[in-house]
Order: C-alpha cells, then sequence, then structure tokens
C-alpha cells in the first residue's frame, strides 16, 4: 500500500481491512481504514459502501452527531444509489429513538 497508494488494489486492500475489523469489532481500526480509503481514493468504487460503513460504526460508537452527519453526507453523495437508502433507513431509525 505504501508502494502504490494511489493503486485500486490498494483502494481494495484498504475496504478489506476496514471490513475485516468492522467484523472483528475493531471499531476504531476500521474507521481509520474507511476513512483512509475515502481520503486518499474518493473515487474509489467502494468509497460509498465505506462511507456507509463510517456512519454506521458512529452510530454503534453512539457518536450520534457524527453518525447522523456522516449518513446525511452518504445520502447528498450517493443519491440514487442502493446506500443511499440505507443510510435513509438508518438516519430513519436513529431518530425514532
Amino acid at each position: 500500500m505504501q508502494t502504490h497508494p494511489k493503486s485500486e488494489l490498494t483502494g481494495n486492500a484498504l475496504y478489506l481491512l476496514g471490513e475485516a475489523n468492522y467484523v472483528e469489532e475493531k471499531s476504531d481500526d476500521a474507521l481509520t481504514a474507511f476513512h483512509q480509503l475515502a481520503t486518499t481514493q474518493p473515487n474509489h468504487p467502494k468509497v460509498a459502501v465505506a462511507s456507509l460503513k463510517i456512519g454506521y460504526i458512529l452510530d454503534d460508537q453512539e457518536k450520534t452527531e457524527a453518525a447522523v452527519a456522516a449518513l446525511e453526507a452518504v445520502v447528498k453523495k450517493f443519491a440514487g444509489s442502493t446506500v443511499e437508502s440505507q443510510a435513509r433507513q438508518r438516519l430513519d431509525d436513529i431518530r425514532s429513538r
């Protein structure tokens, strides 16, 4: 990843690292990987899902304001996509608590 930071393979590796940490409930490590993907490769195909997972993790960590902001950004940036509808659903869940 250090040799080719802009490679699509590096983006895939960051996404998979984030997913692995998410599944293992290592939320801070997952956030780091997903954020790194989103900031270093904003056009990578996995950025939408990574951005959604950032919102999920922040919600799971009970960082409600940050979660809402992240999920609203997903709705705006990825309008018309599957992740938009998933983000809207999570926002509805948060607001109904």
